[in-house]
C-alpha cells in the first residue's frame, strides 16, 4: 500500500512540474486557452458595442433620411455579423501570440493568468488601458505639445525663420 500511495505521489508530483507541452496540449490550443481566460472574445464585443455611436453617425451621414428607430436593430444586426466572424479574430490573435510568444511562454502566461493577481490584472485592464489612453492624450496635448511647438519654433528661428 505504502508503495502504491509513493507511486501515485510521484506521478501526481511529475504532472504538476511536467513542461505543459509534455502533457499534449499543443501550442495553438495553449493559445486559444489563453485568450479565452483573458476574455478577448468579450472585449472585442465591448469595443465593437463602443464603437456603434460613432458608426450610427457615419450611417446617418450616408443616409440622413434614416429613422432614429433603425439603430437599435441596425446595431443588432452589426453585432450578429461580430458575433458571426468572431472565430476569424481568434484565430488572427492565435496567429499573433504564436508569432511573438515561444510554446514555452504561452504556458507561463497561462499559469500566470490563473494567478489571484492574474484574474486581476485581467478585470482592471479595460479600465487601466482606458485611462492610460486618455492620460497620453492629455499629456500630450497639454504638455508635450506646448513644450514641442516652443522647441520646434525656437530652432526655426535659430535657422533664420521669421515667425
Amino acid at each position: 500500500m505504502k508503495r502504491l500511495t509513493t507511486a501515485a505521489l510521484v506521478a501526481f508530483l511529475v504532472i504538476l512540474v511536467l513542461p505543459p507541452a509534455a502533457t499534449g496540449k499543443s501550442k495553438e490550443a495553449a493559445i486559444r486557452e489563453l485568450l479565452e481566460i483573458v476574455g478577448t472574445e468579450a472585449l472585442a464585443r465591448q469595443m465593437i458595442v463602443q464603437a456603434w455611436p460613432d458608426t450610427w453617425d457615419l450611417v446617418r451621414r450616408a443616409f440622413p433620411e434614416i429613422s432614429d428607430d433603425l439603430s437599435s436593430v441596425l446595431e443588432a444586426e452589426f453585432l450578429i455579423a461580430v458575433d458571426e466572424t468572431m472565430p476569424v479574430f481568434i484565430e488572427g490573435g492565435v496567429e499573433i501570440y504564436s508569432k511573438y510568444f515561444t510554446e514555452e511562454e504561452i504556458f507561463e502566461l497561462l499559469a500566470w493568468y490563473k494567478t489571484d493577481l492574474g484574474q486581476r490584472s485581467i478585470a482592471v485592464m479595460p479600465q487601466l488601458v482606458r485611462e492610460s489612453v486618455d492620460w497620453g492624450q492629455r499629456w500630450g496635448e497639454k504638455i508635450v505639445a506646448p513644450r514641442a511647438m516652443e522647441r520646434v519654433a525656437d530652432r526655426l528661428r535659430e535657422e533664420g525663420y521669421q515667425l
